[in-house]
């Protein structure tokens, strides 16, 4: 049942995304406001913390994330904490939003993952994310030529992270979406 209900809860995150990113790439980009470069976090660095550190390593990206972004290490990512500023990562590659959420694991509060939208223009392929961290291809989906644009998907998974990576279609499969979870027993 929580198998079907998470699966469900992906699929209708898939196609809102779907949805949004087609339009917010039709859309003027604002302007990177806040540089990531003095930190030395790129994608790759971003992809691989959480699978070389787990489930600290979803924490590091998020505590990172929270510093470039002038929150503190309390305050959830979300688009009430200023996240839709786009932020340019030291490889030349933009976050255009991040959202971290938290949840209670027993009485304590922890980071269960965090989402972040790529922006498009800077084309850091799917292909190439995947390849970073072993990621297998796991849905692709051509459109259906009438407005429903198409994707293609990878996932990783390990004992104490998940995440997929998403692109559209038609066109060069450019990251467009990294979301990054904590598993719990």
């Amino acid at each position: 049942m929580t198998t079907s209900l998470r699966v469900t809860a992906r699929r209708l995150g898939y196609s809102c995304l779907l949805f949004v990113l087609p339009i917010a790439g039709c859309a003027s980009s604002p302007e990177i406001v806040a540089p990531a470069a003095k930190s030395g976090l790129g994608i790759e660095q971003l992809l691989t913390l959480p699978i070389t550190e787990g489930q600290a390593g979803v924490d590091e990206v998020v505590h990172i994330l929270q510093k470039l972004y002038g929150v503190s290490q309390e305050a959830e990512l979300s688009p009430y904490t200023n996240t839709k500023t786009p932020i340019r990562l030291s490889d030349g590659a933009a976050i255009s939003k991040v959202l971290a959420s938290k949840g209670a694991v027993g009485w304590e509060s922890v980071n269960m993952g965090v989402n972040l939208d790529v922006d498009t223009q800077s084309c850091f392929t799917v292909e190439q994310a995947a390849a970073v961290i072993g990621a297998k291809k796991t849905n692709e989906y051509m459109g259906d030529g009438v407005g429903y644009a198409g994707h293609v998907e990878y996932s990783f998974d390990n004992r104490e992270v998940h995440i997929d990576l998403v692109a559209l279609h038609p066109g060069p499969h450019c990251l467009g979406a990294i979301w990054i979870y904590k598993k719990f027993p």
